[in-house]
């Protein structure tokens, strides 16, 4: 009877660095580019369970202070409409 143990990538991992000098770097390179793209895409899936933070955190991380009807960023004064476009472009992909 055959074993049908499902085996992980980090079993053939192991095994391919056990034996590293029979194995081809082809293979080596190939599970190096499996991680990653397990990584990235563990990664993304926890983003996209993210909200988008909200106007007012954002101003504060970035440092930009609201002084009655305008803010400053950077040093400069400019205007809310400036900001929120900054804001939504910068926290779009999150």
């Amino acid at each position: 009877m055959k074993n049908t143990e499902t085996k992980d990538l980090n079993y053939y991992k192991q095994n391919c660095e056990e034996d590293y000098i029979n194995t081809p770097i082809s293979v080596l390179r190939y599970i190096s580019e499996l991680e990653e793209a397990i990584n990235y895409t563990h990664s993304c899936t926890q983003l996209k369970d993210k909200k988008r933070p909200t106007f007012e955190f954002w101003c504060d991380v970035n440092g930009i202070v609201n002084v009655n009807d305008f803010y400053i960023y950077k040093g400069d004064q400019v205007s809310v409409e400036y900001l929120v476009g900054k804001y939504v472009k910068e926290t779009d992909n999150l």
